[in-house]
């Protein structure tokens, strides 16, 4: 019987409380400031961030096919949201420029594409500041969104 997810059962309620627990601090911060649907989307993207930093700490899932392709599915599927939430934040008076060269980036090999998104991770977990945290959230999407485009089979 195939699973009907590809994160493990073992696994997943640690991701669910992680998501949970980000989409609430987050959500609690952004609620002066954003609308209802600009919140939503950014509920949507920090689990798919959660997600796919989940799949680059797994071994387990680096050489099959059918979850590189879901993964990367997921990541290219939010841009949606990342447009709501990216405007948003163009919005605000203290927003900080992007990290995330697209130019530059987009020479860089899988590793270091991954190595760079699991340092934004850690710095956007430990991050307190709400603009901080958000600008964090939005360049680990463009880091996800490399990733993906370099790794379609």
């Amino acid at each position: 019987m195939k699973r009907s997810h590809w994160i493990p059962t073992k696994d997943q309620a640690h991701l669910v409380q992680q998501v949970r627990v980000i989409q609430g601090e987050m959500g609690l911060a952004a609620a002066e400031n954003l609308s209802t649907k600009v919140i939503e989307h950014m509920r949507a993207l920090t689990r798919i961030v959660v997600e796919f930093n989940y799949y680059l700490q797994s071994d387990d899932h680096a050489a099959d096919d059918l979850i590189r392709n879901y993964v990367c599915d997921s990541v290219a599927g939010a841009n949606e949201s990342f447009q709501y939430v990216n405007n948003a934040y163009r919005g605000f008076l203290d927003a900080l420029p992007s990290k995330v060269d697209w130019s530059c980036n987009a020479r860089q090999s899988l590793n270091d594409l991954k190595s760079a998104f699991r340092a934004q991770f850690e710095e956007f977990i430990v991050q307190k500041r709400f603009e901080n945290k958000y600008r964090s959230l939005l360049d680990l999407y463009k880091l996800g969104l490399l990733y993906a485009s370099l790794s379609y089979s």
